[in-house]
């Protein structure tokens, strides 16, 4: 079973893993502008 977490280095077999490839430029965009933002 698979859990979340939220410290050292995530297993992708064993943890719960959030892809953002498509969307590190827009991410990249928000924190150099100072904005904040989350992921569900």
């Amino acid at each position: 079973m698979k859990v979340f977490n939220t410290t050292a280095v995530c297993v992708p077999s064993k943890h719960y893993m959030v892809y953002l490839t498509e969307r590190i430029a827009e991410i990249r965009k928000l924190v150099d502008a100072g904005k904040y933002f989350t992921i569900n």
